[in-house]
């Protein structure tokens, strides 16, 4: 778990540092009440239980730090970097903005639900039973850490690109594709490589967009077992 030099901010409450002039600007905020971070660089660590953490700017640069459960963390722009140690929070990360792609978005959570937004995602998924909602804009979305069980994955309407690690028919799991409004004969799937390290690949066409799945060291699995194990039309 990550730890600021300064220790643990005491419980209930916030340290958020605000860099200014080149220099950190470090003050004590108490998020059950909502903070909005809009500066261009800001990092936040939160101790409070229920914390409400609200941001974004088309510059920005966000690390948030969280410990206790129950927060909502929620950006509208910028490049975040999410670390939820608490559990049964709720994430949204931000679209890029002005169609600039290739914000890059490092998430770990041990959450419940987590929303992507579109462009470029990292997750590292800790604990089992979260819920990974992609974009309805699409995005390239890579999950790790699926290895815990019960975890549930799903497409946005428009597609896109998504890459799971730990994926497995027998310990719950989930692919969702019913917000893309699929059949079977618009899911295709194909293996990559031979024995227990080979890759499930997924091509989805759907009404508007299409999606690429590729679900990482499953083995050789068919599409009838992965209907009846885990997937959702």
């Amino acid at each position: 778990m990550s730890i600021p030099w300064f220790g643990y901010p005491a419980f209930g409450t916030g340290v958020l540092g605000t860099e200014t002039s080149g220099y950190p600007d470090v003050s004590t905020v108490y998020t059950l009440a909502g903070v909005f971070l809009g500066q261009v660089h800001q990092v936040l660590w939160d101790n409070a239980p229920g914390a409400k953490i609200y941001g974004g700017s088309p510059n920005g640069h966000y690390v948030v730090t969280e410990y206790q459960p129950d927060a909502t963390i929620a950006f509208s722009y910028g490049n975040e970097f999410i670390r939820d140690f608490g559990g049964s929070a709720t994430i949204t990360g931000s679209s890029p903005y002005g169609g600039e792609g290739g914000y890059d978005r490092y998430v770990v959570i041990n959450a419940t639900t987590l929303n992507l937004g579109s462009g470029i995602n990292h997750v590292f998924l800790g604990g089992s039973r979260n819920t990974i909602n992609m974009s309805d804009s699409g995005g390239v979305d890579h999950v790790r850490g699926a290895i815990h069980g019960s975890e549930t994955f799903t497409v946005g309407s428009a597609g896109g690109f998504l890459t799971v690690r730990g994926f497995t028919l027998t310990n719950g799991d989930v692919l969702d594709l019913s917000r893309m409004s699929v059949n079977d004969s618009d899911v295709h799937l194909s293996t990559q490589g031979s024995g227990r390290y080979a890759n499930t690949v997924l091509t989805i066409n759907g009404p508007s967009g299409g999606a690429h799945v590729t679900l990482l060291h499953t083995g050789p699995i068919t599409l009838s077992q992965l209907e009846q194990h885990s997937l959702i039309l």
